[in-house]
């Protein structure tokens, strides 16, 4: 990210952390639905061993205690490690997103205040790319 605060990624807060929230309540919602699964299988596992009237300290319901524990302690990390990677390519996607509208924003302003005096250019990499040749030749068709 080349040094760059995070402060710098977010140009339009709402716009973009509202895509964050979006997204992390989308992964939570998925999470859970992963996290339920696995539990209802285990607890069906489980029921199967009371079936079978196996004694609560036989192997089997220790070996699945440890794997149930297992599973969910990397789910968790998994989790986890998929929310920040999320957030921050959410972030800078977004970011990629709104500079255009950003510097768009901007430079119109500028021309209302000073009139014409540059081109209007983005960033090599952003989104709209083709929108500062299009406003270019307006505004040269315009003069």
């Amino acid at each position: 990210m080349r040094n760059r605060k995070l402060n710098n990624y977010i140009i339009f807060p709402k716009f973009q952390l509202t895509l964050v929230v979006i997204n992390l309540l989308i992964m939570t919602v998925c999470f859970i639905l992963v996290f339920y699964q696995v539990y209802d299988s285990f607890h069906e596992i489980n029921q199967l061993g009371v079936r079978l009237q196996l004694s609560s300290d036989s192997a089997f319901f220790k070996v699945m205690d440890y794997h149930k524990d297992k599973i969910i302690f990397r789910l968790g990390v998994s989790a986890a490690v998929c929310y920040i990677f999320s957030f921050i390519l959410t972030v800078i996607i977004s970011h990629k997103v709104s500079g255009p509208l950003f510097r768009l924003k901007k430079y119109f302003l500028d021309l209302q205040q000073n009139g014409y005096k540059e081109k209007l250019s983005f960033r090599e990499g952003d989104y709209y790319g083709e929108l500062p040749d299009i406003i270019n030749e307006g505004l040269e068709n315009i003069k």
